[in-house]
């Protein structure tokens, strides 16, 4: 995952060819952090089980505990762990992106 000063770059994001993502963060609505569970995407290696959310391909994803969803105003929303969470976090409230955080 690479964040610049205008997007939001998820690797591995397209099936089955693993083509990133850009997301420009002007389209970016919110971002919403969440503790991933086993039931609530540590066991989602790449895509999705809720056709709300499209996880990118991450095989370390099961060791992580804190995730994001980048609400895009549309139907199904990217969802991803950064590996340094905290550091994710603080880069976007730099930018202006609030980031809320759903219990649940």
């Amino acid at each position: 995952m690479t964040l610049t000063d205008s997007e939001l770059a998820l690797p591995r994001y397209y099936f089955p060819l693993g083509v990133k993502k850009v997301i420009p963060l002007s389209e970016v609505v919110c971002v919403t952090e969440f503790d991933m569970t086993w039931l609530r995407g540590k066991l989602r290696i790449w895509g999705t089980t809720n056709p709300k959310y499209w996880m990118p391909l991450d095989l370390g994803r099961t060791k992580k505990s804190v995730g994001f969803i980048v609400n895009l105003g549309g139907h199904i929303s990217p969802a991803f762990s950064p590996d340094q969470p905290e550091e994710f976090r603080n880069r976007l409230l730099s930018l202006g992106i609030a980031v809320p955080h759903r219990d649940g």
